[in-house]
């Protein structure tokens, strides 16, 4: 578990910036291309 944590806390500031990305660009259940495409190209 702690290794987990770890992953997460190190990864925090880029899930912190996709999450404030998809609530900036919102789309309807089932019709997330904007959002499959943005996070496609992550690396």
């Amino acid at each position: 578990m702690n290794t987990l944590l770890n992953v997460l806390s190190a990864e925090q500031e880029q899930i912190q910036g996709w999450r404030h990305h998809m609530h900036r660009h919102p789309e309807v259940a089932f019709d997330e291309y904007q959002t499959a495409s943005y996070i496609a190209s992550r690396p």
